[in-house]
Formats: structure tokens, C-alpha cells, sequence
């Protein structure tokens, strides 16, 4: 017997008295759906990390592993104490978690970021939970003046197979889901990641991307961007200032401006091409902003109004990236 299978064969039936056996062959099946449904999965967290629109991949992954799930990244209003106040949608109705700096009330859920709940902890309002629909939750990121919960509905019951299947799926992939919720949201913000993690969370992406300062200096860069700054055609060596230069003033004047546009507020982005020192084939370039208008900004602060971080993606068109990594 493995361990994963185990650890699933035995629920208590609210029904009966005492523990029964699960149904392997239910269980079986359930988990036998995992490798496919996980694999595509983690291919969706790159594209997820480098923009927040591509979580809808994310989600629809989730969907397809479970007949009838609806996924949805969630954000709920977290207010500007020490108390927190909750009100999630479990099967039509309304949970509400209260808990301050001592922690929760006993029996409920300690909604920390990385936690993972369900609605089979919950007594929304004093009532029973729904017997015909659930949901489990992750706790992406808490902070001010929002909390990030990922939020999977089911029509199945609490006791269900999908049950325990979806709280496992979001037990041990809540790491990597939560690494590339902080790089696609918190950029730019106090609880921006560090450098190591962004990097880890692009390297799988087939083009290249890097974090800048509003002076150029590059904060975080994929292997492919790496490739990409060391071609001596388009860029002077970043050396020990790690700035990144165009070789030729031309280029220099027109990434220089783009990004002085990008920091200003001015524009939500720039497309431009680094024509390099030989004739060829220009090397295309997209500035996006980041850190600015994504919620996360501190409660009654108001947003920037010049940004200190943006991001540029090398070798890849607009429209060759929306090709690439954009869902619909």
C-alpha cells in the first residue's frame, strides 16, 4: 500500500458511526488522474508567474481534473487592523472567519498564507454546511488591504472522492502555486520575492524576461534573457553595475526613453527593436510595468505615482507573445 493511497483509505462517515473503509476503486481512480492533470498544471505557472492575466490557466487546469469544478482566484477585502473578516461563497452561502492577533476561534480554520481549507471546517452563520456542494481553498498571500485565496467549488458532496483528491492537489502544489502568485501580484511591492524564486519562476518560459530598476539596473533575468544581454550586438557587457545597455547610442536613446515612459505613469507599455551594430534583424523588445494598480498597495496609501520596477521581455514581439504565453 503507498503512502498517498493510505493516507486517502480512511474518511469518516458522517452517516455512521465510526470510520469505514474507503472505496479503493473510487480512490484509485481519482488519484490515478493526478500525473496528466498535475503535469499540465505546473506547465500553466510560468506563463501565471509573468502575468497575472495567465492565471486563468491555472484555474481552467484545476477545472479539468474534476467533473463540475469551478476554480477561481479570489480576492477578499482584508481590513486595515489586526482583525481579519472573511465572507466566502460556500454553496450559496456565506462563511465568515474572524480572528485576530491570538489566532481563530477553536474549530476554525487559521487562514495563514499556505493554509488549505475547506468548507467541511466551517459552520457558516451557525448553520450545517451544504451536503450537495463544497469548496477548499488556498491561501495565496495575506497582506494589506487584501487576501488571495484560490477557491475550488464542487457540486460533489464533502465526503465525496473530489473531496479529499482536490485538497491534496492544493496541499502539495501550495508552494509553487503561492512562489508564482508573489511573482505574477507583488512585484514592485513590500513583499516582492526574492531574487532566486522570480528567476526560478521564468526560467521555463521560452523567452526572455527581466525585472529592471527605473534605472535600468536589472534586478532579475531567466536563463533565455541572460543568453540574450550577453550578445555583444545588442548590448554592452552589464558588468559590475548590472545595467542594461544598448551597444549603440540609437538603441540607447530608444530604450531610454521607453522606460523613462514606462516609470513616468506615461504608458501601460512600449514595444520597440534594438537594431544592433551590424544590419540584421531588429531584436524586439516589450517594457510592461509592474507593482502599480494590482491592489496590494498599502491600505490608505496612495499608488505610486512614478514606478521603480518594470519588466522587459527580449526576443519576443507583442504579438508574438500573446501568441505565445496569453490565454483567452
Amino acid at each position: 500500500m503507498t503512502p498517498a493511497i493510505s493516507s486517502l483509505s480512511y474518511l469518516r462517515d458522517p452517516g455512521h458511526e465510526g470510520i469505514i473503509r474507503w472505496a479503493w476503486k473510487w480512490t484509485a481512480m481519482t488519484l490515478i488522474r493526478f500525473p496528466h492533470g498535475v503535469d499540465t498544471l505546473r506547465e500553466q505557472l510560468p506563463c501565471a508567474a509573468f502575468s497575472r492575466e495567465n492565471w486563468v490557466g491555472v484555474t481552467q487546469a484545476i477545472d479539468a481534473m474534476f467533473a463540475g469544478a469551478r476554480t477561481t482566484l479570489l480576492r477578499v477585502a482584508t481590513q486595515c487592523t489586526e482583525r481579519l473578516e472573511l465572507a466566502l461563497p460556500f454553496g450559496g452561502q456565506q462563511a465568515v472567519f474572524r480572528f485576530g492577533e491570538t489566532g481563530p476561534p477553536p474549530g476554525t480554520p487559521n487562514l495563514v498564507a499556505g493554509a488549505v481549507f475547506d468548507s467541511r471546517q466551517i459552520d457558516p452563520f451557525g448553520m450545517p454546511p451544504s451536503p450537495t456542494a463544497w469548496a477548499t481553498g488556498l491561501v495565496l498571500h495575506r497582506g494589506a488591504p487584501w487576501t488571495w485565496l484560490l477557491l475550488v467549488e464542487s457540486p460533489d458532496t464533502p465526503t465525496g472522492r473530489n473531496a479529499t483528491a482536490i485538497h491534496t492537489l492544493l496541499r502539495r502544489n501550495a508552494d509553487d502555486l503561492r512562489r508564482t502568485f508573489l511573482v505574477s501580484h507583488c512585484l514592485g511591492t513590500p513583499d516582492e520575492p526574492d531574487r532566486e524564486t522570480i528567476e526560478a519562476s521564468w526560467d521555463p518560459l521560452p523567452f526572455g524576461i527581466a525585472l529592471l530598476s527605473d534605472r535600468r539596473t536589472i534586478l532579475a533575468a531567466n536563463t533565455a534573457a541572460e543568453d540574450m544581454i550577453s550578445t555583444r550586438r545588442f548590448f554592452v557587457p552589464p558588468g559590475d553595475t548590472a545595467t542594461l545597455r544598448p551597444a549603440t547610442m540609437r538603441d540607447r536613446r530608444q530604450l531610454y526613453r521607453a522606460v523613462e515612459r514606462i516609470v513616468g505613469g506615461d504608458s501601460d507599455s512600449e514595444a520597440l527593436g534594438l537594431h544592433g551594430l551590424r544590419h540584421g534583424a531588429p531584436l524586439p523588445i516589450t517594457l510592461l510595468p509592474c507593482g502599480h494598480g494590482n491592489g496590494l498597495e498599502r491600505c490608505g496609501e496612495p499608488p505610486p505615482r512614478r514606478l521603480d520596477r518594470l519588466i522587459a521581455v527580449i526576443g519576443k514581439s507583442q504579438q508574438e507573445l500573446q501568441a505565445c504565453c496569453y490565454r483567452a
